[in-house]
């Protein structure tokens, strides 16, 4: 679609599908510059932050983030995408309260050992027990495989189990919408202390590494699908 619009005798001819993926894309970088210099000061002060996000990401992979490593630029497409899993957890969020079960839409965590600031998706109360829901999104391929499975993605699930962990909260839901047609999977998970034990043992071993300025040994060969994947592959396997 262009526009056209003439002004003062002069035409303005735009792309709005341009003028859309700029807008993105520089508010992604005055992000990225601001977050850039928070994370600058914390790497001179030894001070890492982790992100409970990353939680089933390769260890090496977050050492190389919280060394201030470069990423390859993220295209607006994926931007867009990014922001269309913010507007899925809104959606939810509301309808929580309105069905009158919302507790908290965003539980804030923090963790100063683990390097730790951060927010759930939602707390909720549910048959008189409160229950952590982390909020997901997935294309239709993924979302095939998991139901299938009869399980979330092992990454999903870490991250709930770190969640439940951090607060002291012993069940969670994982609900995952389907991006193609809204169709939902839901996962129930009580409190593994076994599995966060060893996600706090990742956490302080990836925090200590970035402290040391060391990384930790590659978990993957150069052609799993982990490392042809990772925004670090070239660093990684420069020796």
């Amino acid at each position: 679609m262009k526009l056209e619009i003439i002004l003062g005798g002069s035409v303005l001819t735009n792309s709005l599908t341009e003028m859309l993926n700029n807008h993105l894309l520089d508010k992604k970088k005055k992000n990225d510059e601001e977050r850039a210099e928070i994370e600058a000061r914390r790497r001179e002060s030894k001070e890492f932050k982790f992100y409970p996000s990353s939680i089933g990401k390769c260890p090496r992979e977050i050492v190389y983030a919280m060394l201030g490593y470069p990423r390859p630029e993220i295209p607006s497409r994926v931007l867009r995408i990014f922001d269309n899993g913010d507007s899925m957890h809104e959606r939810y969020q509301n309808w929580f309260a309105e069905m009158g079960i919302l507790i908290s839409p965003e539980l804030p965590i923090k963790d100063d050992e683990l390097g730790i600031s951060g927010r759930t998706d939602a707390l909720i109360r549910l048959n008189d027990e409160l229950i952590l829901v982390e909020l997901k999104s997935s294309n239709a391929n993924q979302f095939e495989r998991m139901q299938k499975a009869g399980a979330p993605r092992e990454e999903f699930s870490q991250q709930l189990q770190l969640y439940l962990h951090l607060t002291g909260i012993k069940k969670g839901i994982i609900l995952i919408e389907n991006k193609n047609d809204q169709s939902i999977l839901e996962f129930e998970e009580e409190y593994d202390n076994t599995m966060a034990n060893e996600l706090v043992r990742k956490i302080r071993s990836c925090i200590h590494h970035a402290k040391e300025g060391t990384l930790p040994d590659r978990p993957f060969n150069k052609s799993s699908f982990e490392c042809r994947y990772c925004d670090f592959n070239t660093e990684c396997w420069r020796t």
